[in-house]
């Protein structure tokens, strides 16, 4: 992280990775991370050979993520895991949704738009809400932002993906594999 626990060294990891030049798979585990140092770069610092890239992200506030996917760009991605786990503090609706927002937040800052992974090919999505017993939280993914995907794996435990919209579409998605995904339902397939 750096000198302060909690708190996301983006400015030290971007230095660190740009010296990294044969570097082809990089797997990121961030924990408890609530904010991020000050670093806007002028353009984002482009990670060129990593085409296997893994973030874990727990606890994590969208803040800090945002700051560390603005600053790092990685235009040769084809593989890719993203998972993402919250807890809702307390069992109530409010603590719920926080969490549920959070999550959102988080996916949008990973992927803001269609050239934030314009190589990607397989992607296994993680999200887990913990605390959700009970609670039928929706989250959405920004299908149409991955068009190039071939291969794609769901895991989302009690947390439901809303459906993609009829205007999204994966032509060259071979396969699908829906794993721990306990809050979707068949129509989502069938839709």
């Amino acid at each position: 992280y750096g000198p302060d626990p909690g708190i996301l060294d983006v400015w030290a990891l971007a230095s660190f990775l740009a010296s990294c030049l044969a570097l082809e798979k990089l797997a990121l585990c961030i924990s408890n991370c609530k904010n991020s140092s000050a670093f806007v770069p002028n353009s984002p610092v482009e990670v060129v050979n990593v085409a296997d890239f893994e973030l874990q992200l727990v606890e994590c506030s969208s803040e800090a993520i945002v700051s560390l996917m603005s600053a790092l760009a990685f235009p040769n991605v084809s593989s890719s895991k993203l998972d993402i786990c919250a807890t809702a503090s307390i069992d109530t609706r409010t603590s719920i949704d926080a969490a549920q927002r959070e999550c959102q937040s988080i996916i949008h800052a990973v992927f803001p738009g269609p050239n934030a992974f314009p190589k990607l090919r397989e992607l296994h999505f993680v999200v887990s809400i913990n605390g959700l017993v009970g609670h039928n939280q929706v989250i959405s993914f920004p299908f149409s932002y991955v068009p190039t995907l071939k291969h794609l794996k769901l895991s989302t435990y009690s947390t439901s993906l809303t459906l993609p919209s009829d205007t999204v579409l994966l032509p060259e998605l071979r396969s699908l594999q829906l794993t721990k995904c306990f809050a979707i339902r068949p129509h989502w397939i069938a839709e």
